[in-house]
């Protein structure tokens, strides 16, 4: 077996799960039924009456909403970056039907193990 489809079936191993876990975002149950947006200013108040923790100042409730949202984000990046990687992969195993691979999918094969490494780290941390 070649290095290339070696390659090539790692990646489709490595995108296979990721994919199937994404999915849109829930509303969390505080955030009032809204879905954080990428804008956290708009997100994040404070308001008027609510207790701040004494020590750094800061509103608890503010402190998990700023929390949601970066999971959220972060989420929302692997998810797109394992579709790309799928996206990828299939396009590349279509074209390799039938011929022997050229300098060209051999770039396209490194962009796919670097994004492959990539999900892979994101998901560790």
């Amino acid at each position: 077996m070649t290095k290339t489809v070696r390659l090539l079936l790692l990646a489709s191993f490595v995108t296979l799960p990721a994919a199937a876990q994404s999915g849109s975002p829930n509303p969390s149950p505080t955030s009032g039924g809204r879905v954080p947006s990428g804008d956290s200013s708009s997100d994040i108040h404070m308001p008027l009456g609510t207790a701040s923790d004494p020590d750094t100042g800061i509103d608890p409730a503010l402190i998990r909403r700023r929390e949601e949202a970066r999971k959220l984000d972060r989420k929302k990046r692997m998810v797109d970056n394992a579709n790309r990687l799928l996206a990828l992969t299939q396009q590349l195993r279509a074209d390799l039907q039938g011929r022997e691979a050229t300098p060209e999918d051999q770039k396209r094969l490194d962009e796919i193990a670097r994004l492959a490494r990539q999900v892979k780290d994101q998901m560790r941390n």
